[in-house]
């Protein structure tokens, strides 16, 4: 006679135990990866806009150091005032130097305002509006360094991080003693 054992399920309790977890953690990795995900999207598409912003604001700053042709003609002024109410003081605020309208100079700075108008970014999250949005930005990025070559500022851009942070400055803690370990140079 066969008799069933009343300890055999104590034998498979382990893989009883283990397959039961297997499958809620992989219903909760399901629910919590489309979340993720949302979040990781957001947080890229953000740093995105971001920078085409900050290509956005050089471009116009550009173009409005371009002096107009009827300007050139006419002997302009060599600089444009800034609107800077930080110091105020009897000497003149600061000014931007003028940029001579080269015929190349003025195609770039317009290509590049073209590529970063903001009324012809598509804010759809298909495909095709992702990967023009990226090549956008790309091509405006190139179009920044062309500039920068052709006016002498070059590296501004290419030290400052998508989080606003100068590249070439090092942070280190402020230590009240001297290391020898911490000598850098």
């Amino acid at each position: 006679m066969a008799r069933d054992d009343p300890f055999d399920s104590l034998f498979s309790l382990e893989d009883t135990y283990y397959e039961e977890g297997f499958k809620q953690g992989f219903a909760d990795g399901v629910s919590q990866s489309g979340l993720e995900a949302r979040v990781f999207g957001v947080e890229k598409g953000f740093e995105k806009f971001l920078d085409m912003g900050r290509l956005q604001a050089r471009a116009k700053v550009w173009s409005a150091r371009m002096l107009p042709p009827s300007q050139e003609e006419q002997g302009a002024p060599q600089s444009l005032a800034v609107d800077d109410h930080v110091g105020l003081s009897s000497q003149q605020p600061p000014t931007l130097p003028t940029l001579q309208n080269h015929s190349r100079l003025s195609k770039h700075v317009h290509t590049l305002e073209a590529l970063v108008d903001s009324t012809s970014l598509s804010m759809r999250n298909s495909d095709d509006s992702v990967g023009d949005f990226d090549d956008r930005l790309k091509r405006a990025q190139a179009k920044v360094k062309i500039i920068e070559k052709l006016i002498g500022e070059e590296g501004a851009t290419s030290r400052i991080t998508s989080d606003g942070r100068d590249a070439g400055v090092k942070s280190r803690p402020l230590r009240d003693e001297a290391n020898m370990e911490d000598f850098g140079g």
